[in-house]
Parts: C-alpha cells; structure tokens; sequence
C-alpha cells in the first residue's frame, strides 16, 4: 500500500492530467461544434424568422469565444492559475456553450414541423455523444454541458402534441442519464489508467534511485560513478582539460562507529557527505564507495595548482566541526589525488592512483592530502 503522502501526490498528478487531457481535447470539440451549427443553420434557413437565427448565432458565438478564449490562455499561461481554477473555468465556458444548443429548441424549432423538431434533438443528443469523448475526462465539465443541452428540447418535446414527441422527449431525458453513467465510468477508467501510469513511474524512479544511489547519503553509487568517469574521460581527452580523482578517506569512522554506535557512524558519513557536496561545483561529482570511502570526480580543473586550490577547499569544508549523537567532532581525513592525464587515461588507473596517495598519507598519520607521484608511488 502506497504512503499516505506518495498516494496523495499520485491522486493530484492525476487530477492535473485529467485537466490538461480536457484542454488537449478542446479544440477538436469547438472545430466539430462549428461544423455542427453551420449545418444546423443552413436547415433551418428559412423555416424560422431571422431574429431567432441570429439571436441563436449570437449566444452560440459568444459562447465558443468564450471556450476559445480559456483554450489559448491555458496554452500560454498554464501557470496563472491552479489546475482546478482553469478547469473551472473551462467548464463554465462548457455550460453556456450546453445553455446555447439547449436555445436551440426555443429559437429554431420550427412550429408544426415534426421532423425538424426530431432533428434539433437529434442534433443535441449527437453533439454530447461527441462530448463524451472530449470533455468526460471531467466529469463535472461533461455534466455541465449534457445538461443544458438535451433537456431544453427533450422538455420542449413533452409539450409537443402526439405521444411521438412525448416518448421522444421521454427518450431525451433516459438519454441523460445513461450518458451520465457512460461518462463516469470513461472518466473512472481514465483515472484508473492514469493512477497506475504515475504509480508505475514512481516505482520505476525508487528502482533507479536504488540501483544507482547510495542509500546513506543519496550520492552516486559505483555505477554512477562509473558512467560520469567515462564520459569526463571523453570531453576531456576532445577538449584537452585536466581531470582530477579525489579519494577521500575519514580516518576516524571507525572509532566512532565503535563509542558512538552504528547510527551516530552514520550520521557522520551524511554530514561529511553533505559538506563535500556543498563544496563543489555543479560540474562535478561526489560518489561514495562505500564504507566511509567517498571519491570526487573534478572535472575542467585547469593545472594542478588549480586542482589544490579545489581540493583544499573540498579539505576545509568537510573538516568543519560536526555534531553527532550529542558531541562535537572535528572530522579527520586522508585525501590522495590523481590527475589526467598524467597519472593514468582511464578511470579505473586514476581511481587506483588516488587510492595510492590516499594510503600514504594514512600511513604518515592521516588527515592530509597527497597527489600521486608516479616515481614514489605517492609523494
């Protein structure tokens, strides 16, 4: 079962797309909605006075305005307001365009003409089979629209003479309600759809972030590590830069681990981690190893003296005293350096050389830097 927190985050990712699915479908709708009125205005041309064809076209005009209005805001300025305040919107917009094909039966329903009268609620009736696909997605934004426009005529339909029209009117409203039905089940299906999309997605995420974070620290792991070596190998070896390896050791994990215990042994790991990763630039990268080994992947360094310069500031920022489990200590580290391509052209020899010169600084008592020198193993 999903995290309370994770399920919520999934259930409003859902809802956004729900709403960015509805205006994705928008100007289909409004392009099939003109179609439909061109030829609903054309059959009635000359059946009914001028003053309801143009009353009718007015109210439909303003009305797709309006929708279009809301359509090209959305597209480029989605971020002025919340999802839920443009849907809202859009689906007042829905309403009165439902509000204007339910005038229909009002305004250009030709008196004493049964089969125009079938054809205005069959072009109603038409016209949300076609919505159901574009704005059942909300199902409030559908409801909004089915509405206003079937009941006008199937009502107007019960008024009518002749049981015809009176079952015609009677199949209007039975209508309603099952395209209701079939709108909440589309948009249950879609969330449902939609809700194990993102789930999926967040497991597929955990999965990388556990294969290739460490789960300490959240740094890069070995894997990570890896992969950037290789492709700064490659941009350095086009560009001609300097590459620098950085193997950080702390000298005094273990005896921290054994007064202390485990927990406070890592929380020393995660602030030294920390300290290293806010002493860097966005270029390169802190992996740990493992244990209380860290490599720093320096990239587009320059010379050796601009690689001291980085390394004593990586040194100074993660010796700043910490506190772990109550007590102040002033981390110690043993730093080896080596450089490209000087001191080996590919990862695996530079990673071995800085592990040299990380060892002789151990051996000459630790918490200090050394870079690998080739004639002495480390200098």
């Amino acid at each position: 079962m999903m995290p309370r927190r994770s399920s919520d985050a999934v259930e409003d990712r859902v809802r956004d797309e729900r709403i960015r699915q509805l205006f994705r479908h928008g100007p289909t709708s409004l392009a099939i909605s003109a179609m439909v009125a061109t030829l609903l205005l054309w059959l009635v041309h000359g059946r009914m006075p001028i003053a309801n064809i143009a009353a009718w076209t007015g109210a439909f005009a303003a009305a797709q305005a309006l929708r279009l209005g809301l359509l090209i805001g959305y597209k480029k300025f989605p971020e002025r307001a919340a999802p839920s305040t443009w849907a809202n919107a859009y689906s007042g917009a829905v309403f009165l365009a439902g509000c204007s094909w339910g005038l229909s039966a009002l305004w250009l329903f030709p008196a004493n003409d049964v089969s125009y009268q079938f054809f205005d609620i069959i072009i109603c009736t038409g016209i949300c089979a076609g919505a159901s696909s574009t704005l059942s997605c909300v199902l409030g934004s559908y409801a909004l629209f089915l509405l206003p426009t079937v009941l006008p005529p199937s009502f107007r339909m019960l008024l009518e003479p002749g049981d015809l029209a009176h079952v015609a009117g009677l199949c209007g409203m039975l209508y309603c309600a099952a395209m209701l039905l079939i709108a909440h089940t589309n948009c249950r299906l879609l969330s449902s759809s939609l809700r194990l999309q993102f789930v999926n997605l967040e497991l597929a995420q955990e999965l990388e972030a556990l294969a290739t974070r460490d789960g300490l620290t959240g740094l890069p792991n070995r894997i990570i590590l890896s992969e950037r070596l290789t492709t700064a190998l490659r941009r350095a070896a086009r560009a001609a830069h300097d590459l620098a390896v950085v193997f950080v050791d702390c000298d005094q994990f273990k005896s921290i681990n054994d007064t202390l215990g485990h927990a406070a042994g890592d929380e020393y790991l995660q602030a030294v981690a920390a300290a290293l990763q806010s002493a860097v630039r966005e270029v390169d990268t802190v992996a740990r190893l493992g244990g209380d080994e860290f490599i720093v992947l320096l990239e587009r360094c320059g010379d050796q003296l601009t690689v001291q310069r980085i390394v004593e500031r990586l040194r100074t920022a993660a010796a700043a005293p910490v506190t772990v489990a109550g007590q102040r200590i002033e981390p110690r580290l043993s730093i080896g350096v080596s450089i490209y391509p000087g001191d080996g052209t590919d990862g695996e020899t530079l990673i071995h050389q800085a592990d040299e010169a990380m060892y002789a600084v151990k051996r000459s008592g630790g918490n200090n830097v050394r870079f690998y020198d080739g004639g002495n193993r480390a200098a």
